[in-house]
């Protein structure tokens, strides 16, 4: 494998990671005006909005 094609994947990798982030963020910290909850909590996924600390917590340490 090229160096080119780590770095592509390296690229693709940080994206993906910023976009599930983006998505987690928006449906279970985000109170949406139409809804007035979360679509987490639309959905019964969720019974409070969480905090940003809360949601990193589940994901764990990546060290570990």
């Amino acid at each position: 494998m090229t160096i080119y094609r780590q770095n592509i994947d390296k690229i693709k990798l940080k994206n993906y990671i910023l976009l599930m982030n983006r998505l987690a963020t928006d449906n279970y910290c985000r109170v949406h005006k139409t809804l007035r909850v979360t679509p987490a909590m639309e959905a019964g996924l969720a019974d409070h909005t969480w905090d940003i600390e809360e949601l990193v917590g589940i994901i764990g340490d990546p060290e570990s």
